[in-house]
């Protein structure tokens, strides 16, 4: 009985372990084909793996918990009906079902592990695959698209930015502008500004306000007496040379 309990449990390990891998192959084919969706219509790439993740853990996660007999003994013709008889009376130790199970034994030995994989189910599928890639490549080389939908979204964004965000406080002009043309501008309208003023306020104007000595044609040095003048250049000099 424990001999024919681990020839269950062979069985369903070699079986998940051959599902497993077309899993994967099913896997790498929808990711191709994500992937092609998505460049002709030019939308994030990038995140194509998101979906096949959750494919394949999915798939992965119901091979692993499905112990069918039924599939075996259909994989199997030479196992039909006996394989789920001899499972079914696992409670039961009588001669007829010892020799049913020494039998069933015997045919699990001489079966091989290649036998549980679907060669010609792989060879379709890869097909596909090698056809989805050959699709992806020419639409790489000849960068077919049917719809930008990246160059959509981001203008959108920038279009509910400027309207829901900005509601009107900054102008269009300036929206469109990096932060270093803002500063020259400004810069540019201040010295326009400083211009324009110049401009308005006659030159007359401005030499009035302006003190009386500036204008002068004697400088303070020429107002003290020759005297007061040599005595202060002396002062200096005394004190330069300390």
């Amino acid at each position: 009985m424990d001999e024919f309990r681990r020839a269950l449990r062979e069985i369903y390990t070699v079986r998940a372990i051959a599902q497993l891998f077309l899993v994967i192959v099913e896997g790498i084919f929808v990711f191709l084909v994500i992937y092609l969706f998505l460049s002709l219509i030019n939308l994030y790439r990038e995140f194509t793996i998101i979906p096949v993740l959750f494919f394949i853990a999915y798939r992965a996660w119901r091979v692993v918990t499905r112990k069918d007999l039924k599939e075996v003994e259909k994989e199997h013709p030479e196992l039909s009906e006996r394989l789920r008889t001899a499972a079914d009376t696992m409670q039961h130790n009588n001669f007829i079902v010892m020799k049913l199970r020494l039998s069933i034994i015997k045919t699990l030995r001489s079966m091989k592990v290649s036998s549980f994989f679907n060669f010609k189910e792989l060879m379709k599928k890869l097909g596909y695959i090698t056809g989805v890639s050959f699709v992806i490549i020419m639409v790489g080389v000849y960068n077919i698209q049917i719809i930008d939908m990246e160059g959509l979204i981001e203008k959108g964004l920038i279009t509910s930015l400027r309207e829901k965000l900005l509601k009107g406080h900054i102008a269009d002009s300036l929206l469109g502008n990096s932060i270093d043309n803002i500063n020259d501008e400004f810069a540019l309208n201040n010295l326009n500004n400083v211009n324009a003023l110049r401009l308005q306020i006659p030159q007359e104007s401005l030499a009035e306000d302006l003190p009386e000595d500036i204008f002068g044609g004697k400088s303070f040095e020429e107002t003290l007496p020759k005297k007061k003048r040599i005595y202060i250049r002396n002062y200096f000099s005394k004190v330069r040379n300390y």
